[in-house]
């Protein structure tokens, strides 16, 4: 009876610590953000990968797009990835470079002497940062002489940003945001402002950043110089406004001139009836 339980003690202890030194791994990147680098990290508490008492140990990484071997102690399968240990635990770290969407949702497995744990790697798209591949800009020519209108396109970004206008290094606005096409992680978004140039004047550094999670970016930077084109008007107006002027002297001096002979024609006339009666 007391061998019975014995074992059945001897067993619980032993399951007990089984799920105890039970392995993980999470994501160390928060954002994880596309075209940087990744770490995954192997958690494995006070387990010792060297369970053989040799130099070589059984560290390791498995997993990616084609569930391949990745890196092991003796190196690494794929120059894309690192393994890297730590000085102040026994856990240890995969390194994958240029994260990409080839990287996510893919099964990746760290193992460390008899434990191993396999785990899909999967981000909420909240966490995830993709800054814009192409930012292709247009701005159009001023309309009704008083507006400069910018168009601004980000593709694949994420998440959708959030953008101010400044002009002067001042907040002006928020600019319109308006999605174009999605994809599973990114969004191509379209980003418009109408810059009112009466209202704020013609020259001068105008900005357009846009904020991704705690990032921010300049998608717009430019100085304007359109004073020129309210200059160009004024000085078309002035030869405009002199030669009506001169027209009309011209006009009002004839007309005094005809008036003027009239007169001096009926005033010698009267005289000359003065004479002969």
């Amino acid at each position: 009876m007391n061998t019975k339980r014995f074992v059945g003690s001897l067993l619980v202890l032993l399951i007990m610590g089984r799920t105890v030194m039970t392995i993980n791994w999470t994501v160390v990147n928060n954002p994880v953000i596309f075209g940087r680098d990744v770490i995954l990290r192997c958690h494995v508490g006070n387990i010792d990968c060297n369970v053989s008492g040799t130099a070589h140990d059984t560290r390791q990484w498995t997993g990616g797009q084609h569930y391949k071997l990745l890196c092991a102690t003796e190196g690494c399968t794929d120059p894309k990835y690192k393994m890297m240990t730590r000085n102040t635990s026994h856990d240890f770290d995969l390194l994958i470079q240029s994260f990409s969407e080839s990287d996510l949702d893919c099964k990746y497995t760290c193992q460390c002497g008899h434990e191993v744990n396999t785990t899909t790697l999967s981000v909420e798209q909240n966490k995830l940062i993709s800054f814009p591949t192409e930012i292709n800009t247009d701005n159009s020519y001023i309309m009704s002489g008083n507006e400069l209108q910018i168009e601004v396109s980000l593709e694949k970004v994420n998440p959708i940003p959030i953008c101010k206008t400044l002009y002067k290094d001042k907040v002006l606005a928020e600019a319109n945001v308006t999605k174009l096409k999605s994809y599973r992680y990114f969004t191509d978004v379209n980003v418009s402002f109408t810059f009112p140039l009466q209202e704020f004047g013609c020259s001068g550094s105008l900005q357009i950043i846009c904020s991704l999670l705690s990032y921010n970016i300049t998608i717009y930077d430019e100085n304007i110089h359109t004073c020129h084109k309210y200059d160009s008007l004024f000085h078309l107006h002035i030869p405009l406004v002199t030669a009506c002027s001169v027209f009309l002297l011209a006009i009002f001096g004839i007309v005094y001139i005809i008036k003027r002979r009239h007169s001096n024609q009926h005033f010698d006339k009267l005289q000359q009836q003065h004479e002969e009666g």
